[in-house]
Order: structure tokens, then C-alpha cells, then sequence
């Protein structure tokens, strides 16, 4: 990330709705992708989707820890080194993991995306497919 203390890269996942909106021609997304990793090994995540009809979907997925890899884990981004508040760290690789989540109701609006409350897991982004 940038030096600079007030400059964020990544979003903390502390329980935050993502509201979802409506629009008029865009067909319901079948997927839900996310880039992210964990400072913590073996961090069960819950995701919760909202779809406009009230009803919703629990997804709970393992996120892989960025300084580390399991079979289970996708990599999609890799960095040689790490960097700290204090300097950079050639020692230390970082990671982050392709998930993909499927939108099981396809006859009701995807209305939020609710981020689990755990401070330990980053997100670098969350994109639609249709």
C-alpha cells in the first residue's frame, strides 16, 4: 500500500452493507467476485446476500491468510516483498485470493452484500458477473 497513513487500499471487513443498485436494464449477476486475504490462518468468513424480495444467503468460505497458501486457495495477485510501516520487507511475500460466490436466487433483485465482522480479513475488490 501507499506510505502515507491515511491512504487505504484495502477495506477491513467490520460488517459493512455494500447496497447493491437497482438498475433498470442490468440483468441479476449469476457471481459474486472477491479478491481478498486474511491477517489471520484459518479465518471463517460469513457473507450474507440480500435480495430484494427480504430473503437471503449465507455464504461461509475460509480465507486463505495473505503470508501463506493452501491447496483450497486461488491465488490472484503475488508481491515478492511486503511492505510495513517502517520499510519494505524483502523476506516476506504477500498474497491475495480469487473467491467466487454464487447468486443462488436468479428471480429476485441482489438488493446488499453484508462483509463479515472480522478486522483480521482485507478486501481488494468485489466485482459482478452477469
Amino acid at each position: 500500500g501507499m506510505r502515507n497513513e491515511k491512504d487505504k487500499n484495502l477495506v477491513q471487513c467490520l460488517g459493512q452493507k455494500i447496497i447493491i443498485p437497482e438498475l433498470k436494464k442490468a440483468p441479476q449477476p449469476k457471481y459474486i467476485h472477491i479478491l481478498a486475504a486474511s491477517s489471520k490462518a484459518g479465518s471463517l468468513s460469513q457473507f450474507t446476500l440480500s435480495y430484494a424480495d427480504m430473503s437471503e444467503q449465507l455464504i461461509i468460505m475460509p480465507i486463505g491468510a495473505w503470508d501463506a497458501v493452501s491447496p483450497m486457495d486461488e491465488i490472484a495477485w503475488y508481491s515478492k516483498y511486503s511492505r510495513t510501516s517502517e520499510a519494505d520487507d524483502i523476506t516476506k511475500s504477500v498474497k491475495l485470493f480469487h473467491y467466487r460466490i454464487k447468486v443462488a436466487d436468479q428471480r429476485h433483485r441482489l438488493a446488499s452484500i453484508t462483509l463479515p465482522n472480522m478486522p483480521e480479513i482485507k478486501i481488494a475488490g468485489i466485482t459482478l458477473e452477469q
